[in-house]
């Protein structure tokens, strides 16, 4: 797929051809959404298009396509877990392990900074008040 010019900015145009990919996908047409969205992407560069664009690729099993939108997408935004994850995926379909590794290692790395606090941490910058007593030593009771 074509790899759009920097600098375009029609949002609304590429609303609409969201919207169409979105309707393409829901009906199956694969080359449909990766229509649709290559059209969306000449209106406006946009990292989660890309990378949607990346993952119909991939199902198309057009994995160096893929590829090249998710390097599109990391040139964008280098913590973008969604293009790693799809990176990932493509690296593995391709067969190269050392690059597999790598790229998973990186996207374990922002998905562990970006996972919400667990049930037990507290989300609060104030101090916890402590859970230990003080204990009067002997001499302080004379």
């Amino acid at each position: 797929p074509p790899m759009p010019e920097a600098g375009v900015g029609d949002w609304e145009g590429a609303a609409e051809h969201k919207s169409a990919a979105a309707e393409a996908k829901s009906s199956g047409d694969h080359a449909g959404v990766v229509a649709a969205l290559s059209a969306a992407l000449a209106c406006q560069p946009s990292a989660l298009a890309f990378a949607n664009r990346a993952d119909i690729l991939l199902a198309l099993r057009r994995p160096t396509a893929a590829l090249a939108d998710c390097e599109a997408v990391l040139a964008l935004n280098a913590d973008a877990t969604k293009a790693l994850k799809i990176k990932v995926k493509t690296l593995r379909f391709l067969g190269w392990w050392a690059e597999t590794n790598l790229a998973l290692a990186k996207a374990m790395h922002y998905a562990s900074y970006k996972s919400p606090p667990k049930e037990h941490e507290s989300t609060s910058t104030e101090p916890q008040p402590s859970t230990t007593s003080s204990i009067a030593t002997s001499s302080d009771s004379h």
